[in-house]
């Protein structure tokens, strides 16, 4: 079955995978700015406090946390979903093929 459709999963495979990275990296692309108040502490009070930068730091790390969770559900029911789709479409495509039949030479 895969064989006969292999550049149809190709192409499938292609823009879940791609597409299913890319908006993957959207979604943790909040978790690399965490650690900003942070830094912006430690250069501002030149380290003598960092209480303050690990409290947001910790909060808004809570508050990404469910949200990120979230997205990434969607994305994966998303992906799956699709996969799914495209399964059961080049099924019905294989068995949808027309039979030939025949007469037999002894037959009429």
């Amino acid at each position: 079955m895969i064989t006969r459709n292999l550049v149809s999963v190709l192409v499938m495979f292609l823009i879940l995978g791609l597409g299913g990275l890319i908006v993957g990296l959207l979604i943790a692309l909040p978790l690399v700015t965490i650690p900003l108040p942070l830094v912006a502490n430690l250069v501002i009070t030149g380290g003598q406090s960092i209480t303050a930068g690990l409290i947001l730091r910790a909060l808004l790390f809570l508050a990404f946390i469910p949200l990120a969770i979230f997205l990434g559900g969607v994305l994966r029911a998303y992906i799956l979903a699709s996969w799914t789709l495209t399964y059961r479409r080049l099924i019905l495509a294989s068995e949808l093929t027309p039979t030939v039949l025949t007469d037999l030479p002894g037959e009429a």
